[in-house]
């Protein structure tokens, strides 16, 4: 068993995006489960053993977990096959009911669906799809440059990156407050497996913001919107991510992810640029699904949140 050391803290609010956490606290044996991991990582074998469940009803509470961003799985090698080892993520949760901006003043919202990409450098497996059909072939990067890929709400690859490009033109740089872009976001797996891990690393205007390392290519149940003829062997959904940049720094859900301010993005420029990467020598290359609307459990597409004194 490793005993963790360091102390993580995750802050929740009232926001919808924290739902799926208020979700999978909301029951006992998924709160029994936290307290076993909070003394080490367990397997989910021994977790089901000393819950006294079936090793598939472990598996449901853990994947809610996972889902939550509340725990990571990682499958390592072990005597007679492949073994499911859980870590808790957080150990500290705070809930802020009050939480407000600073100075609360003007709010904009820029939707970007998924194909809306305006540079690109992908490795298969690959792919994009609108919510009427699929776009060309599978697993052929040349698909990226299909005359319609603007109409794509999903698209996928194994590694590499996505660029996106934001109007902020009437934003005076001086009256920028924060800027927050949530989008949902899933590995991308030979076939799908929720404990296919995958880093993704996130960067604004050229600069790096961090990482975050996705649990799963996630396929346990169809996802709430996605469409009746999108096969069950695909994506089905992935977890909301909201990352924020203010004048304090990045964060990812509250916690923050690095020190990098607004100030540090050449906040000026008309036009910023929002990349989201997959590197090929990264210790997870796990690939990528971006989730737009039409497709998975948020029926949204990128949004960036543009908040002004």
């Amino acid at each position: 068993m490793i005993v963790r050391e360091r102390s993580k803290r995750l802050q929740l609010t009232p926001d919808p995006c924290h739902l799926p956490v208020y979700k999978a606290l909301a029951s006992r044996t998924r709160l029994r489960i936290l307290k076993l991991l909070a003394e080490g990582d367990l397997n989910a074998g021994k977790i089901a053993s000393r819950l006294g469940m079936s090793p598939a009803m472990a598996t449901r509470h853990l994947d809610l977990l996972q889902q939550a961003g509340l725990i990571s799985t990682r499958s390592l090698p072990c005597k007679g096959g492949i073994q499911r080892v859980c870590t808790l993520l957080p150990d500290i949760l705070t809930l802020d009911l009050t939480l407000k901006p600073e100075n609360p003043g003007r709010h904009r919202v820029i939707s970007i669906p998924p194909g809306h990409y305006t540079d690109w450098e992908i490795r298969p497996p690959c792919g994009l799809a609108t919510p009427q059909g699929i776009l060309g072939r599978f697993d052929d990067p040349r698909v990226f440059e299909h005359p319609e890929h603007t109409k794509a709400r999903i698209l996928w690859f194994g590694s590499g990156y996505i660029q996106y490009r934001m109007h902020i033109l009437t934003v005076k740089p001086e009256d920028l407050e924060a800027v927050e872009i949530s989008m949902e976001l899933g590995s991308e797996a030979p076939g799908v497996s929720s404990t296919w891990l995958s880093d993704i690393h996130f960067f604004l205007n050229g600069i790096p913001l961090g990482k975050w390392t996705c649990p799963g290519d996630f396929a346990a149940k169809r996802g709430r919107y996605s469409p009746a003829w999108w096969s069950g062997g695909l994506c089905q959904y992935g977890i909301l991510k909201v990352l924020r940049v203010d004048r304090k720094g990045t964060f990812l859900e509250g916690t923050p992810l690095s020190e990098v301010t607004l100030s540090d993005l050449h906040p000026g420029t008309p036009f910023w640029h929002f990349r989201l990467e997959v590197p090929w020598q990264a210790e997870h290359v796990g690939g990528i699904n971006i989730l737009g609307r039409g497709f998975g459990n948020y029926d949204q597409d990128i949004r960036v949140d543009i908040f002004e004194r």
